[in-house]
């Protein structure tokens, strides 16, 4: 999995969610260590300067580009995301901490 990518989603769930697993979970998933997943949260977040929230036009303009990319796209070139991604909604996973 991209570094990039499971660092904005750890973030992510943090910012969206009450109730998370730790990042010791998270690294697993990710398939690294605890200690560069806490590296990456602290850069990623420096680097974006603690902006986490989107503007609704940012927002209509990136899911634009997202769209237009997946229209030109070829289903072959998409990966299914493993449900150990989003354990709130695989059964009883969450409760497993």
């Amino acid at each position: 999995m991209s570094r990039l990518l499971a660092i904005a989603c750890v973030i992510s769930v943090k910012y969206h969610y009450d109730d998370y697993c730790g990042n010791d979970y998270y690294a697993l998933v990710a398939g690294i260590t605890l200690e560069e997943l806490n590296g990456l949260e602290i850069a990623f977040v420096q680097a974006i300067d603690y902006r986490l929230a989107v503007s609704a036009k940012q927002y209509a303009n990136y899911s634009a580009r997202v769209q237009n990319y997946a229209n030109a796209a070829h289903p072959e070139d998409f990966v299914a995301c493993p449900n150990a991604l989003f354990p709130r909604f695989v059964g009883n996973q969450s409760q497993s901490r």
